[in-house]
């Protein structure tokens, strides 16, 4: 079975991620050659991210970056909006708020992650602008709320360039189609990428009869800037002490 998601990172990925960001402790990896990514992309197609192992990110997440996904589809009963900001690096810590657009009142998260791994460190809710601690539980539940599993993924049939949008702007994009399984009936998955920003900016699993089953959109993008010196940190405050522990 392989579980789709969307919330931003790296391609290539059994598990789909658009958010992005590890819960267990990263394992060393040797960096993979053109080739190797170019087989296994037939094999196990992704948009962005895995939970659970070490990044190799080809575009690293810096403070000021902001990005706004919608998910949508028959897996859901109402469309979900999420919006993710690093809003500050604390040394090689990266702070990264998660806004939820479900319900009646936005939910807020603030995660702190490894600069290197994106292994998530701590997690803390911010309500009426108070920062209270949380767990890595409440994180896996909002990577959650973004997934999807196929019950079998049958390999690339196709890649062909396409024209994207994100928002008003429209990028060059390739999007990839991959033949899958779900509930036991054949299917299409797509993956539209856009090589100039390094990442993956959509998918979509179709059943055989046209149904959307699920869709993740990049609907809103900022890079955040270069600093002068990309060695020094951008301060944001102390990390409270809970963090630490």
């Amino acid at each position: 079975m392989a579980q789709l998601s969307a919330l931003s990172g790296v391609s290539v990925a059994s598990l789909i991620v658009l958010l992005g960001g590890c819960t267990a402790q990263p394992t060393a990896r040797a960096p993979a050659d053109a080739t190797d990514l170019e087989a296994q992309s037939a094999r196990e197609p992704g948009l962005s991210g895995s939970s659970g192992t070490s990044l190799v990110r080809e575009a690293p997440r810096r403070v000021g970056d902001r990005l706004v996904h919608r998910y949508s589809g028959t897996y859901r009963s109402e469309p979900l909006v999420i919006a993710e900001e690093v809003v500050a690096q604390e040394g090689d810590v990266l702070v990264v708020d998660f806004t939820v657009l479900e319900g009646d009142a936005p939910q807020k998260l603030r995660v702190r992650m490894s600069v290197r791994s994106e292994r998530v460190i701590a997690v803390s809710k911010i309500q009426a602008d108070v920062e209270r601690p949380a767990s890595s539980l409440d994180y896996e539940r909002l990577l959650e709320k973004t997934a999807f599993s196929t019950d079998q993924n049958r390999g690339l049939v196709s890649r062909r360039p396409r024209t994207c949008l994100i928002g008003p702007s429209e990028f060059d994009c390739v999007e990839s189609q991959f033949d899958v399984k779900v509930a036991g009936q054949e299917g299409t998955l797509l993956v539209s990428r856009h090589p100039g920003l390094a990442r993956d900016i959509a998918g979509e699993v179709t059943a055989v009869d046209g149904t959307v089953l699920y869709k993740a959109d990049l609907i809103e993008f900022e890079r955040g800037a270069l600093s002068a010196d990309t060695d020094a940190p951008v301060a944001f405050g102390e990390t409270p002490a809970w963090a630490e522990k």
